[in-house]
């Protein structure tokens, strides 16, 4: 968690991973409620429910945002950025 480096007034929660990755054209879905990024009969990986999809709606109503980056076989980087204030003592 830092300080957006850009001096903007925003947090950036980031979490990785080094699992098997997601395919760059299924990012997009990984937002999406109960979405099936392995849509093969016998899926050997599950979807997503609803996690992603409620920390998106949450993000959002906060003034923030989502965001993945991964690469298949590469492990995921999932970024939160929330609004920052800092608050006034004395």
């Amino acid at each position: 968690m830092g300080i957006c480096p850009d001096g903007g007034n925003s947090v950036i929660i980031a979490v990785s991973d080094t699992g098997i990755g997601i395919v760059a054209t299924d990012l997009p879905r990984l937002f999406e409620p109960f979405s099936q990024l392995d849509g093969t009969l016998s899926r050997t990986y599950g979807g997503t429910g609803l996690g992603f999809a409620l920390v998106k709606r949450l993000a959002a109503e906060h003034g923030g945002t989502i965001a993945a980056e991964s690469g298949q076989g590469k492990g995921s980087t999932f970024s939160v950025r929330l609004a920052f204030r800092p608050i006034k003592t004395g």
